[in-house]
């Protein structure tokens, strides 16, 4: 079972909360312990979501986790997050934010949009990595990345 859960999910525009804020106001709501929820708050992309979470990770000697998040989303987000070298089991949630069939094709044009891009930038990063003008790149705050919201719901040693 999990011990402890990592929310992630930075605030969107115009909102007054994070998503990971709501989502840890929620799990309270509904029994868990706030000393078992770790949050982070800055993330706007999947990248982001699992680099962050594994920070909390590695603070807190916790050495796998349990990926939850939407069955259109997961294959992506698991990719990340292995190249992140986290040990992630997945459980795809059993309902989506996407009810219509048009809104579930819509959000899997872009799931696999964005698997398809990550895939080559994960051939670019690989094959340019010691470059230094990749890593100059890579360091510059205006480089885009890509990625949509996620949760790590994670487990200590």
């Amino acid at each position: 079972y999990i011990k402890k859960i990592i929310f992630t999910g930075g605030k969107a525009e115009g909102k007054e909360f994070s998503e990971s804020f709501v989502a840890k106001k929620y799990a309270e709501s509904h029994g868990v312990n706030s000393k078992d929820i770790f949050i982070e708050e800055k993330s706007k992309i999947t990248q982001e979501n699992l680099k962050f979470a594994k920070e909390i990770m590695i603070e807190n000697n916790f050495s796998k986790a349990l990926l939850i998040s939407d069955p259109l989303h997961m294959k992506r987000a698991v990719l990340i997050a292995k190249d992140a070298n986290i040990n992630v089991h997945t459980s795809p949630t059993q309902t989506s934010q996407y009810k219509s069939t048009n809104k579930k094709l819509t959000f899997l044009m872009r799931e696999s949009f964005f698997y398809i891009t990550y895939q080559i930038y994960r051939i670019f990063y690989w094959k340019f990595k010691d470059c230094i003008i990749f890593r100059k790149l890579k360091n510059k705050k205006n480089v885009p990345n890509i990625g949509t919201f996620s949760s790590l719901w994670s487990t200590p040693l």
